[in-house]
């Protein structure tokens, strides 16, 4: 089964790697690249790092409503970290299972627990996006066309997600759930199920909390949106409007919800897609997401430099106390 998902992912990714290589001239993009203003892509880049404060800030609301406090500082050490798996792993959530576990192995928390919190996270990130789209293109649909066509998909897509929520938070959900773990053979599966049931009930009792993450993602995509603007701004001829964002920015992070490897070739389709929808030809779009996959590995680089380093700390605080004995 493992093998399957993985070819079905590995199919994914290079079907729209091919499809933007196909529909990208190479030579026009490098000349695009080279003459990028690196001034403002930097500027660009730390703009878009402060996403890991807001998300770092929900994750920290979340646990704690759960009942498993984490400090915001662990919590943005863990997001770092967790980009590094996200980008480097054959997956686009490795990063959030690595975290989870990571967060457990450290707070000797369950381990269901906090995989369910991370997969609500998940949730109210998917929704805020579309809400994004929805609203943007209600807000500006009459002075941009191409916005109505937009709108209706994603009325459709947020009243599925507010349907789904409603169903995940019901008790026709957690009852099922909750008789399978009790049948379930293995211990480790039966409390991670029931772990992940309660984390569920609990988000959906407490509103504060579930206003403020979203509250929360909001500001984390605000900051990918202007600095994915700014980084706009350093490509030559291409000019896009501030609100173009408001809609591909979201969309990109809703498209990488489709299996593939670290979300590569899905990611980079998805731009020109997007973006063409507004008229942008292919190789502006396709430098954008170039540089985009370039911020996320420089922001991934500093996630598995903190990882080592941190294990290396660890491991030499373990060799200290092996190697210090009782009087």
């Amino acid at each position: 089964m493992k093998s399957r998902k993985f070819w079905i992912k590995f199919f994914i990714t290079v079907s729209t790697l091919i499809w933007f290589f196909s529909r990208v001239r190479l030579a026009p993009l490098l000349d695009r690249l080279s003459h990028v203003n690196w001034a403002t892509v930097a500027a660009a880049f730390l703009v878009s790092s402060v996403w890991v404060l807001p998300s770092a800030a929900r994750w920290k609301r979340l646990a704690r409503a759960c009942g498993y406090p984490i400090g915001l500082g662990a919590s943005i050490r863990l997001y770092v970290i967790g980009s590094f798996f996200n980008a480097f792993l054959p997956t686009g959530t490795g990063g959030d299972v690595a975290r989870g576990y990571m967060v457990s192995k450290e707070k000797e928390y369950p381990l269901g627990a906090m995989w369910g919190i991370v997969f609500v996270e998940r949730i109210i990130g998917f929704a805020v996006s579309l809400v994004l789209v929805f609203f943007t293109g209600l807000i500006f649909f009459s002075n941009i066309v191409e916005l109505k066509a937009v709108l209706t998909s994603s009325f459709v897509l947020v009243a599925g997600m507010i349907a789904g929520w409603i169903f995940l938070s019901s008790k026709k959900f957690r009852s099922p759930i909750r008789v399978l773990a009790l049948k379930a053979t293995r211990r480790s599966f039966r409390e991670g199920a029931s772990d992940l049931a309660r984390v569920i009930q609990v988000c959906r009792q407490d509103p504060r909390a579930m206003i403020s993450s979203i509250c929360w993602t909001a500001i984390n995509q605000a900051t990918q949106i202007i600095g994915g603007f700014m980084i706009s701004r350093a490509i030559v001829d291409f000019d896009v409007s501030l609100v173009i964002f408001w809609v591909v920015i979201p969309l990109s992070f809703v498209s990488q919800l489709l299996p593939s490897i670290g979300g590569y070739g899905v990611r980079e389709a998805g731009f020109i897609v997007f973006f063409g929808w507004f008229g942008i030809h292919p190789e502006p779009a396709a430098c954008f997401g170039v540089l985009r996959l370039l911020y996320l590995w420089c922001f991934s680089l500093a996630g598995g430099i903190l990882y080592l380093f941190g294990k290396q700390k660890t491991d030499v605080k373990a060799k200290d106390n092996k190697t210090v004995q009782p009087d």
